[in-house]
């Protein structure tokens, strides 16, 4: 992951530890609370490039968001309670690490979810190995039961008069942008405390407010909203150091709404150099 960052954030980080240096245990301790954390999630993220096209067009092969997948023998299509599970993502890991510059290995990372009450946890993932992605190896896409109750769109599967919200496009991400900075720090210190409850001293109030108007002149320009590889998320029912490292963020955009909240794919780099991933989502 490149480990730069914008000559704004880097001051921010770098006033962070001047005002925590010069408060006393109690408000060092409220300020870390509500600050701390999200000053360490500054990342960069890439948008993808999206292109809506009928199912039967897709390339199963490259990396899809809410569409057709690949699957062959051996690692055919996933069934839950007797049915087809619905593809939320896949990302060929190679060319993922490659844009992020870390090691994720090779191979078609899938997410899947199954049919009913949906949570993170009940996400099934799998890495189908590079050598066997080939459309020689391809198989079918099931028949999709337009009745399964599936948390993420499935219109792509269906025929016109079973899709609910009247398109029938998969989305395959075909390429991404160039990168952008993210990060979960969006709220001035002043939006929740007093400057002069917090300090009496001068040099730490200036500090505070400088922190405060360097967030304030970026908050938007470094916004994690939109669906990204790499990059942070809105935490909403957990913050980025409560969870591994994110792969990939969604967004309430691109079909998927996430009950109004994200969901993210993680990546975590184990001590044996293998790369184990996870799955999760909140709302308001």
């Amino acid at each position: 992951m490149a480990i730069d960052q914008p000559e704004d954030f880097t001051r921010i980080c770098q006033l962070w530890q001047e005002i925590r240096d010069g408060l006393d245990d109690e408000w060092r301790e409220e300020l870390d609370w509500s600050y701390g954390k999200r000053v360490n999630t500054g990342t960069w993220a890439w948008d993808p490039i999206i292109k809506k096209l009928p199912a039967e067009k897709a390339d199963r092969l490259g990396d899809v968001l809410n569409g057709p997948v690949f699957s062959c023998k051996g690692y055919e299509w996933p069934v839950h309670d007797g049915f087809p599970m619905v593809p939320i993502i896949q990302l060929d890991l190679k060319r993922c690490g490659e844009i992020g510059g870390v090691d994720l290995g090779s191979g078609l990372l899938q997410v899947w979810m199954g049919h009913g009450l949906f949570m993170g946890e009940d996400a099934y993932i799998r890495v189908i190995p590079a050598a066997l992605v080939s459309n020689e190896n391809l198989l079918p896409i099931p028949k999709i039961d337009p009745n399964i109750n599936a948390f993420v769109p499935i219109d792509w599967a269906l025929d016109e008069e079973h899709q609910i919200y009247d398109s029938g496009f998969a989305q395959q991400i075909t390429g991404y942008k160039p990168r952008r900075f993210t990060t979960q720090l969006k709220h001035t210190i002043q939006d929740n405390f007093k400057i002069n409850n917090v300090t009496s001293d001068e040099g730490i109030s200036e500090k505070l407010k400088e922190f405060d108007k360097l967030i304030k002149a970026n908050k938007k320009k470094w916004s994690p909203s939109n669906c990204h590889l790499f990059g942070t998320f809105y935490d909403i029912q957990y913050r980025a150091d409560e969870r591994d490292t994110p792969l990939f963020c969604f967004d309430s955009d691109y079909g998927i709404e996430w009950g109004g909240g994200t969901a993210q794919v993680f990546y975590k780099l184990n001590s044996d150099g293998g790369v184990s991933f996870s799955f999760d989502w909140s709302c308001f």
